[in-house]
């Protein structure tokens, strides 16, 4: 028999660690799966409502902002926004909440695509639907945020040689 050769034993190394690195990924859960996608949109979301909110109380003192090519690139995006929210799994903990994020943007873009109509009810409105869309973003942030889990086993903690425990 052969003696492996430095070029199979390199192989098998990398093939190893590729397989160890796809075992680690696939075991992140869906609360994992979800913490990823959900982190870089939140201010995403956030800075969306702001811009909402702005223009909305702005149109108050200058009603034709409320028919702005503006405020109609906003309303669409909250259009967009909601279905990729909409299109987004959450964990059964957080089910709630990503339900009222989504239809508080649902809303908060209709809001926004109605706003021509009537400008002085028009801020009202979008304080309402901040207020309910700040609320559910909080309660993501905090999971997001956190490096808690919703389910699974206990996180290992490493343990010096020589220590007691």
């Amino acid at each position: 028999m052969r003696k492996p050769t430095m070029k199979f034993l390199f192989a098998l190394t990398i093939i190893g660690g590729l397989s160890g690195a796809t075992a680690t990924h696939a075991a992140a859960g869906p609360a994992d799966t979800y913490r990823e996608a959900m982190k870089p949109f939140l201010p995403v979301i956030e800075a969306w409502a702001d811009d909402v909110d702005g223009l909305a109380h702005a149109a108050v003192a200058k009603p034709e902002l409320a028919c702005s090519a503006e405020m109609a690139d906003l309303a669409a995006r909250g259009g967009y926004m909601s279905g990729d929210l909409a299109g987004t799994d959450a964990p059964d903990a957080l089910a709630a909440a990503h339900a009222t994020l989504t239809a508080a943007v649902a809303d908060l873009g209709a809001v926004a695509a109605s706003a021509c109509a009537d400008p002085a009810a028009t801020g009202a409105e979008v304080e309402a639907q901040v207020e309910i869309l700040r609320d559910a973003l909080n309660k993501i942030r905090t999971f997001t945020d956190s490096t808690l889990r919703l389910r699974g086993p206990e996180p290992v903690v490493p343990v010096r040689p020589g220590t007691d425990i």
